[in-house]
């Protein structure tokens, strides 16, 4: 019988963070999010990071009728404002995710140098995850 995980203050402090920055993302509260991730990584540590990116595209990852993550998965990008550079990166995370390959995942979250480039390329995965279609309905 496997043993059941112990779920921890610090556990439930990190999740509420975390779905802080995602409930002011899809706010379009830029400002707020923006604090919110600086103040994440803070308290955890630049390695909260990458946690937080998992618990953030969950919801792609996870539905059974989602489309696709690949080439042109976010069709709406361009109307965001997020770049080809970035919704390439966003989609090459995804993949990597979706791979359970946590390589090329450690591989890609490597590229993000630099505060700016960490916040163009979250806030673009941000973007992109609250604004991304609903998956088209299971057919009868």
């Amino acid at each position: 019988m496997p043993t059941p995980t112990t779920v921890t203050a610090e556990d439930r402090d990190f999740r509420q963070r975390v779905d802080a920055v995602l409930d002011a993302a899809l706010a379009d509260d830029v400002d707020a999010t923006n604090t919110l991730i600086v103040n994440l990584v803070a308290t955890y540590g630049g390695a909260s990071l990458g946690s937080a990116l998992l618990w953030w595209i969950h919801p792609i990852t996870s539905h059974p009728d989602a489309p696709p993550i690949g080439t042109a998965a976010f069709p709406h990008a361009a109307a965001t404002g997020i770049s080809a550079p970035v919704t390439d990166w966003v989609e090459r995370l995804i993949a990597a995710r979706l791979d359970n390959d946590r390589t090329a995942f450690e591989q890609l979250l490597d590229l993000l140098v630099g505060k700016a480039v960490v916040r163009e390329h979250v806030m673009g995965l941000l973007t992109l995850v609250t604004t991304h279609p609903p998956a088209p309905a299971a057919s009868r």
